[in-house]
C-alpha cells in the first residue's frame, strides 16, 4: 500500500540522514581539535550545537503543531544541507567560523527536532514502535559513524565528511517533497 511504501522511504531517508549527522559531528570535532588542540574549543562547539534546543524547543514544538510538518522538515533539511555543503567547500574553516556554523546548525536542528519526532509517529506505527525504531536507528548510526568518519578523514579529509552529510540530507528532502505521509 502507499502508506507502507511512504513509511519505508521515510525511515530509509531518516536513517541515512541520522548517519550523516553523526559523521558530521565527528568531523566537526576533529577539525576543531586539529586546529586548536583545545578542550575548551571542543566544549564550546558542543555547547553551541546543543544550546539552542533549550529556548527553542517549546517554540519549535508549537510550530510543529501549527504548521505543516512536511514543509518545516523540507525547509530545515534544506538549510542543514546547504550549511554542510558550505562546510564542504569552504576554505575558511577556522574555530570562530565553525562556532558560528555550529550555532546555526544547532538552531536548525532545534526547529527540525519536534517536527521530525512527530513524523516518526505519523508513519502509521504505534508510538512504542516508532520510539523503538528511532532508538535502533540512532544507536546503529552512533555505532557506525565514528568508524565511517575515521575512514573518510584518513582516506580523503574531514571536509568530505561534511560533503557526505550534505548528500545524506538529499533523500529526506526528496521524501518530504514527494511522499505524503498523513
Amino acid at each position: 500500500t502507499p502508506l507502507i511504501a511512504a513509511r519505508r522511504y521515510f525511515w530509509g531517508a531518516y536513517s541515512f540522514s541520522t548517519l550523516g549527522r553523526f559523521v558530521h559531528g565527528m568531523a566537526l570535532s576533529w577539525v576543531v581539535w586539529t586546529q586548536t588542540h583545545s578542550p575548551l574549543w571542543l566544549s564550546a562547539i558542543a555547547l553551541l550545537s546543543a544550546l539552542p534546543s533549550l529556548p527553542l524547543a517549546p517554540v519549535a514544538g508549537s510550530m510543529a503543531d501549527r504548521f505543516h510538518r512536511h514543509h518545516i522538515l523540507l525547509i530545515t533539511q534544506t538549510i542543514a544541507a546547504a550549511l554542510t555543503a558550505f562546510l564542504s567547500f569552504s576554505d575558511h574553516l577556522n574555530p570562530y567560523n565553525l562556532a558560528v556554523l555550529a550555532l546555526i546548525f544547532g538552531i536548525v536542528t532545534s526547529i527540525d527536532g519536534p517536527s521530525m519526532h512527530s513524523m516518526l509517529v505519523e508513519t502509521g506505527e504505534t508510538v512504542s514502535q516508532a520510539v523503538a525504531r528511532q532508538s535502533l536507528v540512532m544507536n546503529v548510526a552512533r555505532s557506525i559513524a565514528p568508524m565511517l568518519a575515521v575512514f573518510i578523514i584518513e582516506s580523503f579529509s574531514a571536509t568530505w565528511c561534511f560533503a557526505m552529510n550534505a548528500i545524506c540530507f538529499i533523500p529526506m528532502i526528496a521524501v518530504m517533497a514527494v511522499v505524503k505521509i498523513p
